[in-house]
């Protein structure tokens, strides 16, 4: 019962692990859909093909079961749901970060690099080429190793774990929900009016301040897990060697 209160009410839901990440990302989805639905539905194409799938014959016997059922917005609960499963299952926020190479970027500016230069390796531009080649298996060796929610003992203080995952949860829900402003945008342009477009845009625009802005933390939060691993004397010396095999 309590799973599903904090699935049904995700700003509640603190994940630990990320599994628990997945269902948050996947729960703040579902509204962020829902409400973008909602301004879309004022477009009236869209409004039009909305009550279309609402009074066909077989789903509006359902739906006239609900209380309250004209103010749901109840196409959009099922457009909500469809996109929210697809992104749990496909894990959305992964492939938007492999587009823009977001992961990458951060693992390597904000884990590798100051773990290396911990261990007192030099950081030259041949080295950065080497890290950035061999990124996955050395944040499997060097970070995920001492850092992983799974794990029961672990170098990195759990709570430092479970910090960094609710702070990469919040920034997921931001960048996910881009796509999602952009598309409403699109939809917009084509069947609505310039104050809807400007509308999505600007929507867009505060989610992508918001998310650079929230970037920062998740750089604060991934120091003290690399300063743990680095402090340790036998997790320094096995870094230290994954970076000399390089």
């Amino acid at each position: 019962m309590a799973d599903f209160f904090k699935v049904l009410f995700p700003v509640f839901l603190s994940p630990t692990n990320y599994s628990e990440m997945l269902k948050k990302l996947a729960s703040f989805l579902f509204y962020e859909v829902w409400i973008v639905t909602f301004f879309l539905r004022e477009i009236p194409a869209v409004k039009s093909a909305f009550l279309a799938v609402e009074n066909a014959p077989p789903i509006k016997n359902v739906i006239s079961l609900i209380p309250g059922h004209e103010s749901l917005n109840l196409t959009g609960v099922a457009i909500g749901l469809f996109i929210a499963g697809l992104s749990y299952a496909t894990q959305l926020h992964d492939i938007i970060s492999d587009i823009f190479r977001i992961r990458h970027h951060f693992d390597i500016d904000y884990i590798l690099l100051p773990l290396a230069r911990k261990v007192g390796k030099e950081i030259t531009p041949e080295f950065v080429e080497k890290i950035s080649a061999a990124r996955d298996p050395l944040m499997r060796e060097v970070f995920y190793k001492y850092a992983s929610s799974r794990s029961e003992s672990t170098i990195v203080d759990k709570h430092d774990i479970e910090r960094a995952l609710d702070g990469w949860s919040w920034y997921w829900i931001l960048i996910e929900a881009m796509p999602i402003t952009l598309l409403a945008a699109g939809i917009a342009a084509i069947f609505g009016t310039m104050g809807q477009i400007f509308g999505f845009l600007l929507a867009f625009a505060c989610l992508l301040f918001f998310a650079i802005l929230y970037s920062l933390k998740l750089r604060r939060l991934a120091r003290p897990q690399v300063d743990a691993i680095a402090s340790d004397r036998n997790a320094r010396a096995a870094v230290e060697k994954q970076f000399d095999a390089l």
